[in-house]
């Protein structure tokens, strides 16, 4: 009824009604008469059938001009904007849907190119070809069909060129990675796609084959032979086809329902009396064997030749049934018998590359049935035992005459997939071994067992009497009486009384005030906080959502940083990090910027705590362009991705996943191209920003599970080694080795060892994978980092992963390991008290300024002391090992090594000192360390631990060291980490006091974000050359005088002074401390000496004023200069202070430590 009236209404009618709202709400203001009436026009409206477009825009117009209140117009606007394009599914009268797009003919898509390439690439290589050219034919969806078929493609040319056809399973997976890498690739040029494609490209015009094909490799149809049999009967795409081996008891169960054992038994009796000619009671026990094992080998690939490439061989005697004892032993088996003997055999499905698989097609009732004409014969056994080729037919003694083929594919196997294979090998002989009952090597000794008392039971309280119970609670207002709560005797909560009632509701009253009041300006914080983080989202969502594939198989989402809009967002607020990107793009405009990733998990809270729910992986980001000292700085680290390891764990491939989305999400964007270069606008001018990552530093942990490699828990404990494999009888030891015995890999290996691990799953049994993974060193995951192919020409890892020096040798490593050593050495060789020796020792040395927070005499604590006897090793923090090593050093040289005790420990830790002195230089940016000297110190390092007898301390950091050259040649660069991990501190700030932990990870990147993006607005430069630290203007007396004197017309207003100096090389100069200055050319030693008293600066310019020391000796072989002190005070260009160092003072004068950057 309400239509049929509502389908008379006309434009005018609405435009009457609205003047009719209007005037009657005039004549009653201060009512709700107008929202009231505004509504019921509102739903008059729904009820409509239809508005013609020149109605609807005079409706709009009358509404625009009216006199209703804004939200009113609001309400009507919307209204009418319904009406336009209804949005409710039953209003609109129009249904668009999607037809799905189909190109059966691939092989006739094809250019040469294509063939060529795919030709000579893995199967999983290919299926970045095939996406990209079905890209370029206008393809936007993949069908089943048009799957089905590139996968065949792809699995014939895989046949064709190693003579080996791939499981089922293989398969399957095969086409999931075709579906996955055609859903990110991304083509820059590509045809118009239609919905049937005709047989040939050419039917489709001109146009088209100008847009699909590049110039010069047009389309090139090709035939291949036995590809519609290959899709129909060998191709499985879907998860549920019977032909995969997850779904073979499936398969059984349905033949058992048709029949089952008597149908298959009927069948061999069928086949036997057409072959054989007769039956008996023995052969029926043969029909058994083939029975049980027949059924689950007909779903399998069978590794059995076709007829077409049938070619004589020896059979292994365990791949052959055995015979009934009272059988023929005349009796020769056919061809067709051979078969099913074969698939009859335990030792199915476990040789597949040796020989080609029987098509499904031909796995028939018909085919088994029929006899081949030219069929070679098998010899038959007898009790097990193969008969003698003397006594056996033609055919079957030409059979034991030709040797076993070789695999034509380990003809051509690179270097690295023969030291696989190799491994592989061993391992299946270890495996063998344990068979027969060897006992298996274990990595560390078994701990001792021990006996565990059983807990004790609780013992439970009397209940109190209800006489004696306080009545009374919050639930009933501390009343006398008490109420059913405080009533009952096991009620633990508050009881109080009316009066204590009272005193505890003011202080809640109170304490609510409060909160109100930190709620109020928590919330205003927050607001303002998302509207600054709003206005950085040039290039996006500063927080990208993220999808990534759980082990279970489901999908979740998380939140990853949106690089490009992050570094514009710091760009276009100005400071130190926009001038130095900019200085930085301009000197490398013919290159890209070199970016690097640094990952580590930190815990916030309470370290110590048992619960580690909050542990966090976190990513930063940096420019590898940067200046060295710039690099040691936390600010020059960009936080990219904070996710809660809890989650990490949950996903397939662990952190490997979330980086290989990071890296898609970067250098694979839809929109945007880095190493092509994007637009930064800055307020000193815009520029153009093209940068690519180039290094990835990681610790071991973060190393392991990134790249999926077994890590130093492993066998094959080396991402960039292919040769270097622990000591299979002890696998915590690596053998003794150099830097010459290593076989370095390239990337393009390790992306092929990878590729031929993926081909092996599902080829080979469950048992025989985990070998494979054993002998290659990767953990195995469809979503590795390594899954995705169209990453390969990002993700390099040879060239990109660098090891962290500090975690290698300062935090828990090859230092804190000599160190002890040592120590114990001494200790054991009669120097019992060299720990409290070294307690009084450290404290006659006298520290620069920068380090003084750190007590080297708390290393040496008698407590410590027994801490570290009980772990048995040195137990500091990199900061205090690091600190501690020049000290230790000239200790051994002075007191240990030049008295003539234990010559070869010494030198094994001296080395190891020097190894840490050369990757400290290295990373301060100093010209005086060369990758040849890295190498050559590593390997003495190596060689030393050995001859001393440290061989079975020798760890994974130490084959560290081994790289570290490279990585310095590569680079140019050897960042530490303590920068990093001072920037741990800030996630941890703010982790730790976030209560909303269901959106754990946005809150803790709008905290961490917006306090990086504040700061570096804010930091005016970064500290790059000389300047004074926190200067002040007023000067005093004494102080000015001295300046004046040596500056006469100098305004007074014109000096400030300061006592900290910070020095171009990144270090600091203050009062007090000790500094080796340039020498005067005049003089012969290398360097003069100089304790700081202040720094001035007068009239821009920066002085120093300081008191000259003389030298008396330099000692070359303990690095160390002996001075006599003198109070001198003279100014000195602060240019000339090199750094300061280490020192202590005796009778005979001032001993300083030389750095090994300015030995000579």
């Amino acid at each position: 009824m309400i239509s049929e009236i509502m389908a008379r209404w006309t434009a005018e009618d609405f435009v009457q009604e609205l003047s009719s709202i209007q005037k009657l709400a005039s004549m009653r203001p201060g009512t709700d008469v107008e929202a009231k009436l505004v509504v019921q026009l509102q739903d008059r409206m729904k009820h409509h059938p239809g508005w013609t477009a020149d109605q609807l825009c005079k409706m709009m117009e009358a509404v625009t001009k009216s006199s209703l209140s804004a939200s009113n117009k609001d309400g009507l606007l919307k209204a009418l904007d319904d009406a336009a394009c209804p949005t409710i599914a039953g209003q609109s009268q129009v249904k668009l849907t999607s037809k799905p797009q189909t190109l059966v003919q691939i092989f006739n898509y094809l250019s040469k190119q294509d063939w060529t390439r795919m030709a000579s690439s893995s199967s999983w290589d290919c299926t970045v070809i095939m996406s990209e050219r079905l890209k370029r034919c206008g393809l936007t969806s993949l069908k089943e069909e048009t799957k089905k078929w590139g996968t065949a493609v792809i699995v014939h040319l895989q046949v064709e060129r190693s003579n080996v056809a791939p499981s089922y399973d293989q398969v399957y997976y095969l086409a999931e990675q075709l579906h996955k890498v055609f859903l990110n690739t991304l083509v820059k040029k590509k045809a118009s796609g239609c919905t049937v494609y005709p047989l040939h490209p050419h039917e489709l015009g001109s146009a088209f084959l100008e847009q699909a094909y590049d110039e010069g490799d047009p389309p090139e149809p090709r035939e291949l032979p036995g590809l519609a049999a290959r899709v129909a009967h060998e191709t499985p795409v879907r998860s549920t086809s019977c032909l995969l081996s997850w779904n073979q008891d499936k398969s059984n169960k349905n033949k058992a329902k048709d029949g089952g054992d008597q149908g298959l038994v009927g069948l061999m009796q069928r086949f036997l009396q057409q072959t054989v000619g007769h039956m008996d009671p023995n052969t029926l026990q043969a029909l058994q064997l083939a029975k049980t094992a027949g059924q689950s080998a007909l779903q399998q690939p069978s590794p059995v030749a076709s007829s077409a490439a049938l070619q004589p061989t020896t059979l292994p005697s365990s791949s052959i049934a055995p015979a009934p004892s009272n059988l023929d032993a005349g009796l020769h088996a056919s061809p067709s018998l051979q078969v099913l003997q074969n698939m009859a055999s335990p030792q199915h499905g476990t040789q597949a590359d040796s020989a080609l698989r029987v098509p499904a097609q031909q796995c028939t009732r018909e085919s088994m049935l029929q006899i081949p004409a030219s069929s070679t014969q098998v010899p038959s056994t007898h009790q097990g035992q193969v008969v003698p080729a003397a006594s056996l037919p033609a055919a079957a003694t030409l059979q034991a005459e030709n040797p076993p083929a070789t695999n034509p594919s380990h003809a051509t196997e690179g270097k690295l997939e023969a030291i696989e294979r190799e491994v592989f090998e061993g391992l299946q002989k270890q495996q063998e071994k344990r068979k027969r009952g060897e006992p298996k090597p274990c990595k560390k000794p078994a701990a001792r067992s021990q006996a565990v008392a059983p807990p004790k039971a609780k013992e439970g309280k009397e209940g109190t009497p209800a006489s004696q119970l306080k009545l009374g609670c919050i639930r009933c207002r501390g009343c006398r009486t008490g109420c059913s709560q405080c009533q009952d005797p096991n009620f633990k909560g508050l009881r109080l009384t009316r009066e204590e009632w009272k005193e505890w509701y003011e202080r809640r009253k109170l304490e609510l005030a409060r909160g109100k009041s930190k709620a109020k300006s928590k919330a205003s914080s927050k607001k303002t906080k998302k509207s600054y983080l709003s206005s950085k989202e040039s290039y996006g969502p500063l927080f990208e959502e993220h999808e990534a594939k759980t082990v279970a198989g489901a999908t979740a989402t998380f939140l990853l940083v949106n690089v490009l809009s992050l570094l514009d967002g710091i760009c276009r607020s100005g400071g130190a990090f926009y001038k130095l990107l900019r200085d930085c793009a301009a000197k490398t405009a013919d290159r890209p910027l070199r970016f690097a990733l640094y990952s580590d998990e930190i815990i916030p809270g309470n370290v110590l705590s048992a619960r580690t729910s909050r542990k966090t992986w976190c990513v930063y980001m940096s420019c590898v362009d940067f200046p060295p000292q710039v690099l040691a700085m936390e600010e020059a680290w960009l936080t990219i991705a904070l996710l809660r390891s809890s989650f990490v764990a949950s996903l397939e491939g662990s952190i490997s996943q979330i980086f290989k989305i990071i890296f898609r999400s970067i250098f694979l964007h839809a929109k945007h191209d880095p190493t092509a270069g994007v637009w930064m606008q800055g307020p000193g001018g815009g520029f153009h920003l093209s940068f690519l990552p180039t290094m990835i530093i990681q610790d071991g942990a973060a190393h392991k599970f990134v790249w999926s490699v077994k890590g130093d828990g492993g066998c094959k404990y080396c991402l960039l080694c292919g040769n270097q494999r622990a000591d299979p009888r002890n696998e915590e030891r690596i053998a003794k080795h150099s830097y010459a015995d290593l076989h370095l890999v390239s990337d393009e290996d390790i992306w092929d060892s990878w590729s031929r691990l993926a081909e092996q799953k599902g080829r080979c049994s469950i048992k025989d994978f985990g070998l494979w993974q054993q002998a290659t060193g990767w953990t195995f995951s469809e979503e590795s980092i390594f899954s995705d192919p169209l990453l390969k020409n990002v993700v390099r890892p040879a060239s990109m992963f660098v090891h962290d020096w500090m975690h290698c040798c300062l935090s828990n490593g090859t230092l804190n390991d000599s160190t002890w050593l040592l120590l114990s050495a001494t200790k054991d060789h009669g120097f019992k008290d060299v720990f409290v020796t070294l307690h009084k020792y450290v404290d006659l040395w006298t520290l620069p300024s920068s380090f003084a927070h750190i007590k080297l005499k708390l290393l040496f604590e008698t407590k410590r002391m027994k801490s570290c006897k009980d772990a048995g090793k040195f137990k500091t923090t990199a900061s205090e090992m690091l600190t501690l090593n020049p000290v230790l050093a000239f200790f051994v040289r002075t007191c240990i090594l030049a008295k003539g005790f234990l010559a070869s420990e010494c030198q094994a830790f001296l080395q190891m000192s020097l190894m840490v002195e050369l990757l400290q230089a290295a990373c301060h940016g100093f010209s005086c360390v060369t990758p040849s000297m890295l190498r050559q110190a590593a390997d003495e390092c190596m060689a030393s631990w050995f001859a001393t007898g440290w061989g079975e301390h020798v760890t994974r950091k130490m084959h560290w060291l081994l790289h570290m050259g490279d990585h310095f040649e590569k680079h140019k660069r050897l960042p530490a980490t303590f920068g990093m991990e001072r920037k741990h501190k800030t996630i941890t700030r703010y982790a730790g006091p976030i209560q909303n932990t269901r959106a754990f990870e946005r809150s803790l990147y709008e905290e961490v974000i917006a306090h990086e993006l504040w700061h570096l607005e804010n930091l005016p430069e970064f500290p790059l050359g000389l300047a004074l630290v926190n200067p002040k203007k007023k000067t005093p007396a004494k102080l000015r005088d001295l300046v004046l004197q040596s500056f006469p017309g100098v305004p007074k207003e014109d000096l400030s002074v300061a006592t900290n100096l910070r020095l171009p090389g990144g270090g600091v100069a203050s009062k007090g401390d000790v500094c080796l200055l340039k020498s005067d050319n005049a003089r012969a030693a290398p360097w003069d000496c100089a304790e700081v008293w202040c720094h001035v600066s007068v009239l821009g310019k920066l002085w120093s004023v300081v008191s000259l020391w003389t030298l008396q000796e330099y000692q070359k072989h303990t690095h160390s200069a002996l001075w006599t002190e003198v109070e001198q005070p003279v100014i000195i260009d602060s240019n000339d202070i090199l750094t300061a160092v280490y020192y202590f003072k005796d009778t005979n004068g001032v001993r300083t430590l030389i750095p090994f950057h300015l030995r000579t």
